[in-house]
């Protein structure tokens, strides 16, 4: 598996630290998960934390952003050209699964 940041901006140490790791590499492969499933589908930070709330999972919105920005510089994710207005009244990067 490939190395998944996770930035400890608290500085917890021993097992809760482990489990903070561990916690976000589950939520980084989840996020992954949603963009190989639906590869054709554009979807915004908050598409993402909505699609994932009717399946009960619950991230905070920068959390997404973060791995979604991540999975981009990876290779994983293409930024298309749409901007879709949410809720915060911004309009907001749509990405996708980068189809080969």
């Amino acid at each position: 598996m490939e190395n998944q940041a996770y930035y400890n901006t608290t500085g917890i140490r021993g097992e809760e630290l482990s489990l903070a790791i561990k916690n976000n590499l589950s939520q980084n492969e989840t996020i992954k998960a949603v963009f190989q499933s639906n590869p054709s589908v554009c979807f915004t930070a908050y598409d993402i934390m909505e699609y994932l709330k009717l399946k009960g999972v619950h991230y905070k919105e920068t959390s997404v952003r973060r791995e979604m920005t991540q999975l981009k510089e990876r290779g994983y994710l293409v930024e298309t050209d749409q901007r879709i207005e949410k809720f915060n009244g911004h309009p907001n990067k749509a990405l996708r699964w980068k189809q080969d």
